[in-house]
C-alpha cells in the first residue's frame, strides 16, 4: 500500500497499485467511507487498472471509465 489518509473532513482517500486493489476487491475489504481512490499502473499498461477503477466506482453506484474516443 503506498498511502492511505483522511482529509478533516472525513473524506478517506486511498492509493495503491494494481495488485494491492485486487486484494481488497477479491477480499471485499474496500474501506466503507472511501470516498477518493487512486490506481497506480506502474509498468505503463494501463487497462487494468481502468478495469479496477471501474469495479471501485460500481461499488459506489458511480458510473465507469468510457471507452476512449
Amino acid at each position: 500500500m503506498d498511502a492511505s489518509e483522511t482529509n478533516p473532513v472525513g473524506h478517506a482517500y486511498l492509493r495503491l497499485g494494481v495488485r494491492g486493489w485486487r486484494v481488497l476487491l477479491d477480499a471485499g475489504a474496500v474501506p466503507p467511507g472511501l470516498t477518493a481512490a487512486s490506481v497506480s499502473a506502474h509498468d505503463g499498461n494501463h487497462l487494468p487498472a481502468v478495469d479496477l477503477a471501474n469495479e471501485i466506482m460500481a461499488l459506489r453506484c458511480s458510473p465507469g471509465i468510457g471507452p476512449a474516443a
